[in-house]
């Protein structure tokens, strides 16, 4: 009889992105992004960088 081990791993992640309309061009802009990663236990650092990149 074989017992397999599942292992889940969730990453939680959001992104903010401030806009800004330009009535004189009507074009819309991106002011800013800002990003937020929860990886939990990093096991291999390199990896999880290159993930997040």
């Amino acid at each position: 009889m074989e017992i397999f081990l599942l292992r889940f791993v969730f990453i939680h992640g959001v992104h903010f992105v401030e806009v800004r309309w330009d009535p004189g061009i009507s074009r819309l802009r991106v002011a800013r992004v800002v990003s937020a990663i929860d990886v939990g236990k990093v096991v291999n650092p390199l990896a999880a960088r290159n993930q997040v990149e």
